[in-house]
């Protein structure tokens, strides 16, 4: 019986080592080839082209422009576009002065700027309470209203008004 014991504990240990050994290498050679991914430059700015040309439509799409207004504006917002690219170039080199690559990056993803998110959902998509809702799981959420903010809408017979007093 002990003999098997000791068998199967060298057996788990055995596998747990070849685990963690292929582990290991699998995230240095996913390291080194994440760095070599990084794009040349015209792969960044046909990719910037891309996402632009995207945008123009998704934007024509939901503002409803006629035929006349997505030419117009398609050609306003590739210079806007084109601009705004330069700008941040330009700002990247003064912020590289101040600060390291990984801080600069970090300023200009938050400058480009993702839209509002929703306030009723965290990153993940569950459901965020808001202060001074309850949630009790029985229908819609409700708002908490402190005691002395509410009044009653008409007067209770047998009450005076205080104006009466």
């Amino acid at each position: 019986m002990k003999k098997l014991m000791i068998l199967a504990m060298a057996a788990i240990l055995s596998a747990s080592m070849i685990a963690q050994e292929q582990k290991t290498q699998k995230t240095e050679g996913g390291k080194s080839a994440r760095k070599e991914q990084k794009m040349s430059k015209e792969e960044q700015q046909k990719r910037q082209l891309n996402r632009t040309e995207h945008e123009i439509k998704r934007l024509s799409r939901e503002l409803y422009m006629s035929d006349q207004q997505t030419v117009a504006f398609a050609k306003t917002y590739r210079e806007y576009m084109a601009e705004r690219a330069k700008l941040d170039e330009k700002f990247k080199v003064k912020f590289a002065k101040d600060l390291n690559e990984r801080q600069v990056e970090a300023v200009m993803e938050s400058t480009r700027g993702h839209g509002p998110k929703d306030k009723g959902h965290d990153v993940h998509g569950k459901k965020v309470h808001q202060p001074g809702e309850i949630h009790d799981g029985r229908g819609p959420k409700q708002k908490a209203v402190h005691p002395a903010h509410t009044r009653p809408l008409a007067p209770v017979e047998g009450e005076e008004k205080e104006s009466e007093k």
